[in-house]
């Protein structure tokens, strides 16, 4: 059992950010993950929608009268809709919990490297070298994103602008880390 769960490793990003802190050591090194507004908008604001929406589903099955006629059976039916709407949503939510928890990128001054966990038994790494990269394009689209100053990083390691290789979402203050990356890759 403990094999199969291998890559649902929590401590996984601490034995990276270690490891490339004994090698170029710490102020050398860029540690990313997600910022947290990733955790309002994937997963607080759909679940007060869908809560939202189940009483209101709730209170037209209650008060209508025209269903009342029909009222043992429109209630199942309501029922059976609010669980599995609610059974969709937590699958969701975990999913997006897992990649706000588990999902992380480390920039060190020989690569870039993104660790994506999948699902609780798959984790995909992506490495970067920091030679290779031809141009990096910060993305703050829509006004959401720049009130709250967060975006989106990618990394091109050939001159393509549709084939990205390396992709950041929810980056806090992405202009600030594109400095960082910067500096680091002047090392």
């Amino acid at each position: 059992m403990v094999k199969i769960l291998s890559n649902f490793d929590t401590s996984f990003d601490d034995d990276c950010v270690n490891e490339a802190i004994d090698e170029f050591g710490k102020s050398n090194i860029c540690f990313i993950r997600r910022d947290r507004i990733y955790v309002l908008m994937k997963i607080m604001i759909p679940t007060f929608f869908r809560l939202f929406l189940s009483l209101i589903l709730l209170a037209i099955a209650y008060w209508s009268w025209l269903w009342r006629s029909i009222w043992s059976i429109f209630q199942i039916f309501i029922r059976w809709i609010i669980c599995i709407s609610w059974g969709m949503l937590l699958r969701k939510v975990t999913w997006k919990l897992i990649d706000y928890y588990m999902d992380f990128t480390i920039i060190t001054p020989k690569q870039i490297t993104s660790y994506d966990q999948t699902w609780v038994f798959t984790r995909d790494a992506r490495a970067l070298d920091i030679t290779k990269i031809k141009s990096v394009r910060i993305e703050k689209k829509w006004l959401l994103r720049s009130i709250f100053n967060f975006g989106t990083i990618v990394f091109f390691a050939e001159w393509d602008e549709d084939n990205w290789d390396i992709k950041l979402n929810y980056i806090s203050d992405p202009n600030k880390l594109s400095k960082r990356l910067q500096e680091i890759i002047k090392l």
